[in-house]
This record gives C-alpha cells, structure tokens and sequence, in this order.
C-alpha cells in the first residue's frame, strides 16, 4: 500500500457525512455544563489518533477509530439512555435494539461509510478488500479474530482498543486533551513533555505465554512503570474530579430526563440512519422543558 493512496482514503473517510457529524457530537458529553472548557468534540479525538499512527501499517487502525459510534452526548447515549429506555418500557431489547453498542454501532457506520462511491473505490485503489473490512471490524472490537492476520501480529489489536492491558492510543489521546482543556497536571515534572511519549519510547512488541498461548503483546520497559503507574492515576483523577462530578452527572440526568422522551431517540436504536441524524443541538431542541433547568444552572439534587 503507497502512501499517496493511504492518504486519498483517510481525506475521503473524513469528507463524510459519517465522519463530519463527529464534529457535533460533544467529547465528555454534560460534563461541558460543569467545565465549560470541555467543550471539545469526537471529531477531535477521533482525528488526533492519526498523530500517534504515523506508520503505513497502521492506516487500518487509524480507520477503526474514525467511524466512532457515538450517539448525542458520547457515552450518555448507550450508557444512560438506552437503559433507561428498556426500563421504561419505550425499547424491546429482543426486537427494537439494532445498535447494541458503541463498538457494534462503529462497525455498521464503518459498512455505510465504505458503501460510498467516492470511498470505496480509494479503499480499492489501496489495495484493500474484504479481509480488510473484518480486521478493522476486529480492531474496533479489539478482539484477535484467526485468519485475518497472522497469529505474530496479534499485537496491532491493542494500539486502538487494547483489551489486554488497556494501555492505547484512545487512552493516550484523551487523557492528553482532556488534561489539557480541563488545565490539569498530565505533565511530567522535569521536561514538562506528556508521560505518553515516555511510554511511546520504551514499547516493544513480544511474544507472551507458551505453546498454544502464545502471543504477541505491546510490553513497556521496566523502567516505565512509573509513567504506567502515572498514566492510570491521571485517568483515575480525571474519573474522580470530572467525568463523575456531582453536578455533571446531574446534569447528564437531565439532559437523559429530557431526551427520552424525543420521537428522534426513540427510533434511533432500530436504525442506523436515523441514530446518524442525531446531534447535541438538534436532539437538544427536540427535548422537553426538562432540559430548560440547565440553562438556569438549576441541577437535580443527587
């Protein structure tokens, strides 16, 4: 695979209306109500990861991740909202539910962005195929799947979705913007340089286990675990002080409080060009009154 025509493909997945409404889609969902500097969106996170895959090899990977299947709010969508509904009687889990999860949702998107004309002949042209497809399918779910790659790169699934030690590029993106737009410490003390280049520097690819167990992994250096340990006391931090701040979460009750009421939520989980319309904004304006009381800073009481 050249060069040029990887970059034809990833300028022609970007271009689509798939990959642009991640421009509308919040990053941390209500937690912008609460930190108004979070206000930075899926598009962002989902493009930032090409910075880490700056290899030809890892065009697959960089795929896997822009067709992100976030619904309005991010993780509010399947994590509040769809349980919400099938408690409340609005969703049949046996009948109603087509998209059953963010990953499951990513890889519908991933089949309608590739069904496009303008893509699917770049993605021809890059010399992919139909084997193609299932890898990046599996490198959404994270899952090694026999048979599409041979058993030494089993590595390449644990760059976007590691299930292993869930040490990735998604972890290190975030972590680096979020600190960032929310003006905390994810520095390291002396030369001020984010922990993840530390770690970038010291991985190696290695065979793990015996026999029939054997597999290849990412594995970091002794002499990292600090940064490790560093790298999952930042996610823990930011878990406590902002994804599940009190009035965030109140705030994200709200807005669930307003939205399942909404004819566009309701019949967003049975298609997958329906939940493709919806954005903040537009899910927003359909809402009830419920969501006024965010405006006025009048929270729920938790």
């Amino acid at each position: 695979m050249g060069a040029a025509p990887a970059k034809e493909l990833l300028e022609a997945i970007k271009q689509t209306p798939e990959f642009q409404r991640l421009h509308e889609i919040s990053q941390l969902g209500g937690v912008a109500y609460v930190f108004e500097k979070a206000d930075h969106k899926r598009y962002d996170h989902s493009e930032g990861l090409g910075t880490y895959n700056t290899a030809e090899v890892n065009l697959l990977q960089y795929i896997s991740h822009t067709t992100a299947g976030h619904g309005p709010y991010s993780h509010l969508y399947f994590n509040r909202i769809k349980e919400a509904l099938i408690e409340r009687g609005g969703l049949r889990a046996e009948s109603s539910i087509k998209l059953e999860s963010q990953v499951h949702t990513s890889c519908m998107i991933l089949e309608k962005i590739l069904e496009r004309p303008e893509v699917k002949d770049k993605f021809e042209m890059a010399g992919l195929g139909e084997t193609d497809i299932e890898f990046i399918k599996a490198l959404i779910k994270g899952k090694p799947k026999r048979g599409l790659r041979p058993s030494e790169k089993d590595f390449l699934y644990e760059i976007v979705n590691n299930k292993y030690n869930y040490i990735d590029v998604k972890l290190w993106d975030y972590l680096e913007r979020d600190t960032a737009a929310l003006k905390e410490d994810a520095k390291t003390k002396d030369d001020q340089k984010p922990i993840y280049s530390e770690l970038l520097n010291t991985a190696i690819v290695m065979d793990v286990g015996n026999g029939t167990a054997k597999r290849s992994h990412i594995v970091y250096h002794h002499k990292a675990m600090a940064d490790i340990y560093r790298l999952f006391h930042t996610k823990e931090m930011l878990h406590r002080r902002v994804y599940q701040h009190t009035d965030a979460n109140a705030v994200e009750m709200m807005i669930s409080d307003g939205l399942l009421v909404t004819n566009l939520i309701k019949t967003s989980f049975a298609d997958i060009s329906s939940f493709l319309n919806l954005q903040d904004a537009k899910v927003l304006k359909d809402a009830c009154k419920e969501l006024e009381c965010i405006e006025l800073h009048s929270l729920h009481r938790l």
